[in-house]
């Protein structure tokens, strides 16, 4: 009855936040970004030179006509560029290649006008990896795949109950890094049974800014299973859930947070097979899915408008996790584990690119459905490489 009363309550939970919008609120001009960015600022100009915004740079130079050189507002004139930081070819024009120079009122015109061209800018890689330094639609599959999917495969031999659970602490090491920098994460999964389990992160990225971001994910993800030596198991997954975040200036300058939310949904299915040889499990896997975002779009006329629209444009994203998995008993209580994943992207609007994991622990049986895992994960995709220590635990109730 207590699952049964927490399974609903998780559901509840994003079907609330999918039906609120103001849940998820997004700062509505695009100014306020470019005055949270590290500047100069002299009697009469702010200057913002090669300051990081999400997957972008921005040189700028906001020149003061009326008023206090600290603000944006009336006559003042702003000379604007946004520049991408990968390798990526940005997009071309006034603004990207050439400066735009306008007044507060006609640089939201622009930046409305040309929202698209920004969230290449500044989400080559989508939301999820600029906001919490992963992509969600990876992180997810491969967390999947490698907790739930192979964690079946341990009761061969270990015993494993309904419900199991995990805690991974995570730090992030980024190409280009600049001194002070920082980014880390403490993510987690729960499954309450064989088919129901709920994923969640929250993390802490500084560059030019202070990014700190929550995401959760209801996932269901029933099967079948077939065979006594070689065992197979075929199933699908379904899942939905959000993801918020808050960004500040480091420079404590008195803005309100930029705020960005969005509603994750996605589909797919899996397969894995396992076989027990002596004191060795060995087993393997795949998980297809599609992954879709959407943003509630707010208040037309704004910018958090058109960048929502033009976020909500791109098409769904289609990815294959493929795994293995290994585990050598070495006692009538220990074993050693270690497992690979590797994620794909077969179609996206977005950049990308594949994410190669690995990971290896010590698991020890507690009692009949109980044991405790321990290890280390590596994982690395382009611009980054993670590493972290996780707890897992199946317990018997």
């Amino acid at each position: 009855m207590f699952r049964l009363h927490v399974q609903r309550s998780v559901i509840g939970l994003v079907a609330i936040l999918a039906a609120s919008p103001a849940a998820l609120a997004q700062s509505k001009e695009f100014s306020d970004a470019v005055l949270a960015l590290p500047s100069t600022i002299t009697v009469d100009q702010r200057q913002i030179a090669d300051a990081r915004l999400f997957g972008g740079l921005i040189r700028s130079v906001i020149t003061n006509q009326t008023g206090s050189a600290d603000d944006f507002e009336g006559s003042d004139q702003i000379s604007f560029l946004a520049l991408p930081r990968s390798g990526i070819p940005g997009p071309t024009g006034l603004g990207f290649t050439t400066p735009f120079v306008g007044t507060r009122d006609q640089f939201e015109t622009w930046a409305q006008d040309n929202a698209a061209d920004l969230l290449r800018i500044f989400f080559p890689g989508g939301l999820s990896t600029a906001l919490t330094g992963r992509d969600s639609a990876t992180l997810y599959s491969q967390q999947l795949l490698l907790t739930t999917v192979f964690g079946a495969d341990d009761a061969q031999a270990r015993g494993r109950g309904p419900a199991g659970g995990l805690i991974d602490v995570e730090w992030l090491h980024r190409d280009q890094r600049a001194p002070n920098d920082s980014a880390w994460a403490l993510q987690g999964l729960y499954a309450f049974s064989r088919t129901l389990s709920v994923q969640g992160r929250y993390s802490s990225l500084r560059e030019s800014l202070s990014t700190s971001a929550t995401s959760a994910i209801v996932d269901y993800h029933p099967f079948i299973e077939r065979g006594s030596t070689v065992i197979v198991r075929i199933g699908g997954t379904a899942h939905a859930g959000f993801l918020y975040s808050s960004t500040d200036s480091v420079d404590l300058v008195q803005l309100e947070p930029i705020s960005i939310g969005a509603l994750d949904f996605g589909g797919g299915g899996w397969v894995s097979a396992q076989r027990q040889v002596g004191p060795v499990l060995l087993g393997g896997g795949a998980l297809f899915q599609a992954t879709k975002q959407y943003q509630p779009t707010g208040e037309e006329g704004t910018f958090r408008h058109a960048f929502a629209t033009a976020m909500n444009n791109r098409g769904p994203a289609y990815d294959l996790t493929l795994g293995a998995t290994a585990r050598v008993d070495v006692s009538a209580a220990t074993s050693f584990i270690v497992r690979y994943a590797d994620t794909l992207a077969l179609e996206s609007a977005i950049d990308r690119p594949a994410a190669h994991l690995f990971m290896g622990g010590v698991m020890y049986a507690l009692g009949p459905g109980a044991s405790l895992n321990t290890g280390y994960k590596w994982t690395g995709f382009s611009g980054a490489t993670a590493h972290s220590i996780y707890f897992q635990g199946n317990f018997g109730w």
